[in-house]
């Protein structure tokens, strides 16, 4: 519970500028303590960020021709 708290905190440090060293620093941390937990989060983010990106360049809806009158 301890590991899942120190990632949602680090997550939202991250989000903001002015908090964002704030985040590096639990994300470092976390990395120190638990690493093979980290490695396999970096791991999964890794894959879930590839096929994101990559479902949306390929995978967009078509769009209807511009009809002028």
């Amino acid at each position: 519970m301890h590991v899942l708290t120190l990632i949602v905190v680090a997550l939202l440090c991250l989000a903001s500028r002015s908090t964002r060293w704030i985040g590096v620093a639990g994300l470092t941390l976390l990395s120190l303590l638990f690493p093979p937990l980290f490695l396999i989060a970096l791991i999964l983010g890794g894959i879930g960020y590839y096929f994101y990106h990559h479902w949306r360049k390929h995978h967009e809806f078509p769009r209807l021709p511009f009809i002028r009158r």
